[in-house]
């Protein structure tokens, strides 16, 4: 144990260890997300029907999804932990023009209607239930960006 204890002060001591990167990117990965600017059509109210900001973990994934070289993040939170919201307040943030979401099948209108009522209609939202319907979507208003939800069982 003291062996483990002395060379994890050693490895801290360092002024380039892994403690100490892992540290720095932590705080630069939390500033980011506490700064991250909140569209103004975005609308999300709890249970008592007042409008609250999103969470310090629905930030987090926009601003890691805009960070450079990111490709991709994988949101593994628990059921009600914010992830509609975490990926269209991201899609929102980084002014794509198209979000392609699967989920179950159960969940498709939920989608839906979360992404309207969190945005304010801000985004034009399809539900797919076939995959051959996606050839043939017809948006309505080409200037709001795309919402296509997919449940994954198609694929």
């Amino acid at each position: 144990r003291e062996k483990f204890d002395d060379e994890v002060r050693a490895a801290h001591a360092e002024h380039d260890s892994f403690v100490q990167r892992t540290a720095t990117r932590f705080l630069q990965q939390y500033e980011a997300a506490k700064s991250l600017h909140v569209p103004g059509c975005y609308s999300f109210k709890d249970g008592a029907g007042r409008e609250i900001e999103p969470s310090l973990m629905q930030r987090l994934v926009a601003s890691r999804l805009a960070e450079e070289g990111c490709n991709g993040l994988g949101n593994w939170s628990v059921t009600g932990g914010g992830k509609t919201l975490s990926a269209l307040l991201a899609a929102r943030h980084l002014n794509v023009d198209a979000t392609l979401v699967l989920c179950p099948a159960s969940l498709q209108l939920q989608w839906k209607e979360l992404a309207d009522e969190y945005f304010r209609d801000f985004h034009e939202v399809h539900v797919v239930k076939q995959l051959k319907q996606l050839g043939h979507l017809a948006r309505k208003d080409a200037s709001k960006p795309l919402v296509v939800i997919v449940h994954y069982i198609q694929l």
